[in-house]
C-alpha cells in the first residue's frame, strides 16, 4: 500500500494497529486480563479497524485527485 508518497508495509500497519488498539483500551479502561477482542473493542467505542480507516482515506484522496483532472474538483 502506498500512502501519501510513502510505502506502508504490513509490519508498519501491524504496529499502527497495535498502537491504535492500545489507545482505545486505555481510553475505555480495559486491561489485558479482561480478554476483550478487537471486534468487541471496536463495537464498544464505535471505532473501526485503523486499516479500514486508512484505506478509506487513501481511496477518497485518490478519487479526489482523479476528479481534479476532470475539472470537477
Amino acid at each position: 500500500m502506498d500512502l501519501a508518497g510513502w510505502r506502508v508495509v504490513k509490519a508498519d500497519m501491524d504496529k499502527i494497529s497495535s498502537f491504535h488498539n492500545d489507545c482505545l483500551w486505555k481510553i475505555c479502561s480495559i486491561f489485558w486480563f479482561q480478554n476483550v477482542s478487537s471486534e468487541d473493542l471496536y463495537r464498544r467505542t464505535g471505532c473501526t479497524n485503523i486499516w479500514l480507516t486508512i484505506e478509506h482515506r487513501r481511496l477518497r484522496r485518490l478519487h479526489v485527485r482523479n476528479k481534479g483532472g476532470e475539472g470537477g474538483g
